[in-house]
């Protein structure tokens, strides 16, 4: 689950980028790029606490919701420098 909400914030994060939101790169590619930094970045995240062994996808779906807009709200802070 972790590893999933890393991910969605890295995809708002490359959902908004414009270098990387352009059509010059394939979908694929950008999904893959998403993927292979998540996986990256990952280990460097520390372990979650306030997650429960209770998850399911309804109370997973707002956690997930709130991670792409903190990318996307970050790829705008990072367009405005």
């Amino acid at each position: 689950v972790p590893y999933l909400l890393v991910s969605f914030r890295l995809a708002g994060l490359f959902l908004a980028t414009p270098i990387l939101a352009s059509t010059v790169l394939p979908m694929r590619v950008r999904a893959l790029l998403v993927l292979m930094s998540g996986a990256a970045v990952y280990p460097a995240v520390p372990a979650p606490t306030t997650l429960g062994a209770d998850l399911d996808l309804w109370s997973l779906l707002p956690a997930v919701a709130c991670e792409a807009l903190i990318g996307v709200k970050l790829a705008d802070a990072l367009g405005m420098v």
